[in-house]
């Protein structure tokens, strides 16, 4: 009955975490034969993301009247430009997974997609579905 009290007090963050007993043991593992493998990594830090929706809501927050005017013109472009430049930013990494701790050895089908950790498995259109369907399909 502990287990009620217990689980879900972050056991899992701390296997997660780089060299930690848990990963080493299971990376240490052979791959299964007759298994093909697929890694698929985000090399886009979620602030990226969250700035450029942030970035495109402020120049929504410009009516529609005015987007044309003088001032106004120069802000909503310029917003949505640096938002554009967020979206098509990249990095070393998917925010709390870098793309280095992504790789396993006789893992050679390796994919990396523009796309943040949450937005690679979640949302209305997750990053990573179509190689995963892609994969499957085959």
């Amino acid at each position: 009955p502990t287990w009620m009290i217990t689980d879900g007090l972050g056991e899992a963050g701390d296997d997660l975490r780089p060299d930690s007993p848990f990963l080493k043991a299971l990376n240490a593992l052979p791959r299964r034969s007759g298994v093909r493998y697929t890694i698929i990594a985000g090399n886009q830090h979620p602030a990226s993301r969250i700035g450029a929706d942030w970035l495109d809501c402020t120049a929504s927050w410009i009516p529609n009247f005015a987007r044309s005017w003088w001032g106004f013109r120069q802000c909503d472009g310029g917003l949505r430009q640096e938002a554009e430049s967020l979206r098509l930013s990249t990095g070393d990494g998917d925010g709390p997974v870098s793309l280095k701790s992504t790789k396993l050895p006789g893992v050679s089908d390796y994919v990396v997609l523009r796309a943040d950790h949450a937005s690679l498995v979640c949302g209305d259109a997750p990053a990573a579905w179509p190689i995963i369907r892609e994969r499957l399909e085959h």
